[in-house]
């Protein structure tokens, strides 16, 4: 969680702020970002753009699946029929 912080002194105080307070802070679910997308986009009349999916090797996108299960079991993301989607 600090691993980013280069400032010996600084990464400190914040390991040991999050040991002092870690009962506030929820880790029980994957947490990726702090994005928060609106629910619904609106497009208009526009048909979808259709584009293919980005290729990946086999592990990473079993990594890719277990993450996205893992996300949609925690009620962060729901699957989508929509075309766009």
């Amino acid at each position: 969680m600090v691993e980013h912080i280069e400032d010996q002194e600084e990464k400190h105080e914040v390991t040991t702020m999050l040991h002092k307070y870690y009962k506030i802070f929820d880790i029980t679910k994957l947490n990726i970002s702090n994005l928060k997308a609106p629910p619904m986009i609106n497009t208009g009349d526009n048909p979808p753009i259709s584009s293919r999916a980005y290729r990946t090797d086999q592990h990473r996108g079993q990594l890719i699946s277990r993450t996205v299960n893992k996300m949609v079991q925690a009620g962060q993301v729901k699957r989508s029929y929509s075309s766009w989607s």
